[in-house]
């Protein structure tokens, strides 16, 4: 039950196949921390009182019931949160019954399991379309408008770890938590409706929808398990326009099963922390950004940060003294703290890049690869929401509400540096004023109806070419 409130979905079996041990130890702490809550302990504490009493002790019927149907209240408060078996889809493949089930979930994985042919997750696919047909015909006009910059030499994408729009505004103990990137929305597109879009792969779902432009899977950790040798990534398409291409990520290689994706594309040039490494975030951050700025020719840089990702302790003693933050501290306030030494790093790599930012030159895109789940948040397209900005010197601070998810990166980076994003590409460039709609990796379709209002629902006939287009790409046994 702990993994659904936090992923959102509940993994197919061979999810946790021996490739992936050395990702949950690494996640470990994370998942006690943040993701084991009140329900997981009453099951525990219910289910060892159940296995030790009843064999030793002749129960009244009454505390045997209660024992009994104590788990069941605290899983029936589970499916009333996220969701009854009448919307289930938005749980993950099929159904709740079946995620939740254990009997079901076992056969149905290991069926599942057992029928798929030919090494990958789904067989050949042609390319399905953008995304965007499904809710207009003619997703972007010859009537839209765009307001991509010209002469774009350099873009550079931060992409922040469980970042909260509501962490911007926030205060902690009076004092702003992300002043820079507050004060830096005035030079941006700003995006009220970006969505991240999260599968089976966690965090690295949102570094594969830039790199490939496909929706990520649901059953297998798509970075880890993709054949990118039948794929024209982002970083390829950008090599043959001469353009530079570098990943960096201040963590191990071999977190989410990167080193095993990155092997593959060598179209990009990958900066990750060396094992057994000490180095603040904002020095690695700086030190990668710097290779970069050397580039005489152009680049795109692309920097995931780790320091945000929970259970959001990592902040220093100077900021718990700023904050008045003691050694009881709730988790909102850990995670406005992190939150705040993150902005003074953003902050920082703004300014090495500030030059050619002011000389139109640069293009700086802000995002994050999901919530952090910290703030209470109700329905599923909120709980989806993430921040996005596009910064450059001739923006003037806009907000934009068209529904847009991390896959329309892909062709918006793209076509910044004047790459035709050509005719295989799922999302739409995120300057561009056509009508758009987000796949979720559950089977939603999220856009705005006539009305502007920002809708969800489900797609699993329509869909299913977008899915599948993905899982032909996906190996069972990298």
């Amino acid at each position: 039950m702990g993994f659904f409130p936090y992923f959102g979905f509940i993994p197919e079996l061979y999810t946790f196949g021996s490739g992936n041990v050395s990702d949950v130890s690494e996640v470990m702490g994370h998942y006690f921390k943040q993701i084991f809550g009140y329900r997981e302990v009453l099951l525990v504490i219910t289910a060892a009182l159940l296995f030790y009493l009843v064999p030793r002790h002749r129960l009244p019927v009454q505390g045997v019931l209660a024992l009994v149907l104590l788990p069941l209240a605290v899983f029936s408060t589970s499916v009333y949160q996220f969701g009854l078996p009448g919307i289930s889809q938005s749980l993950g493949n099929e159904t709740l019954v079946r995620r939740f089930g254990l009997a079901g979930f076992s056969y149905n994985s290991i069926n599942e399991w057992v029928n798929i042919k030919g090494g990958y997750l789904g067989p050949k696919a042609a390319y399905p379309g953008r995304i965007s047909k499904l809710i207009s015909p003619d997703p972007v006009s010859s009537q839209a408008t765009s307001s991509m910059p010209k002469d774009v030499d350099r873009i550079i994408l931060v992409q922040i770890e469980s970042f909260d729009s509501e962490a911007i505004e926030a205060s902690l103990s009076g004092k702003p938590v992300m002043p820079f990137v507050d004060e830096l929305r005035s030079k941006c597109v700003n995006y009220t409706n970006f969505l991240a879009m999260k599968g089976a792969g966690g965090s690295s779902d949102a570094e594969f929808s830039v790199a490939t432009g496909l929706v990520p899977s649901l059953r297998l950790p798509a970075l880890r398990n993709t054949d990118f040798s039948r794929v024209e990534t982002l970083y390829d398409q950008l090599r043959s326009a001469g353009v530079v291409s570098r990943f960096a990520h201040n963590n191990n290689a071999g977190y989410y099963g990167r080193n095993i994706a990155y092997e593959k594309i060598n179209s990009v040039e990958t900066d990750f922390q060396k094992p057994h490494e000490t180095i603040q975030e904002r020095l690695f951050a700086k030190k990668a950004l710097a290779a970069s700025l050397k580039d005489s020719q152009k680049s795109f840089h692309y920097f995931f940060n780790y320091q945000s990702h929970g259970p959001y302790q990592g902040y220093s003693a100077q900021t718990a003294e700023k904050f008045s933050i003691g050694a009881s501290s709730d988790i909102l306030s850990d995670y406005l703290a992190t939150m705040n030494e993150v902005d003074q790093m953003i902050s920082e790599l703004f300014s090495m890049q500030s030059a050619g930012f002011e000389d139109g030159k640069n293009l700086f895109i802000l995002t994050a690869d999901h919530p952090s789940y910290v703030h209470p948040r109700d329905g599923e397209i909120a709980q989806s929401r993430i921040p996005a900005m596009i910064c450059h010197a001739s923006f003037e601070g806009t907000t934009v509400s068209n529904v847009y998810g991390t896959i329309d990166l892909y062709p918006t980076i793209l076509e910044a540096f004047g790459v035709t994003s050509g005719n295989a590409v799922l999302g739409q460039n995120m300057l561009d004023s056509g009508d758009n709609a987000v796949l979720l990796p559950q089977g939603k379709l999220v856009y705005k109806d006539k009305q502007g209002k920002v809708i969800s629902r489900p797609c699993s006939e329509n869909c299913g070419p977008y899915l599948g287009y993905t899982d032909q790409y996906i190996m069972l046994h990298p």
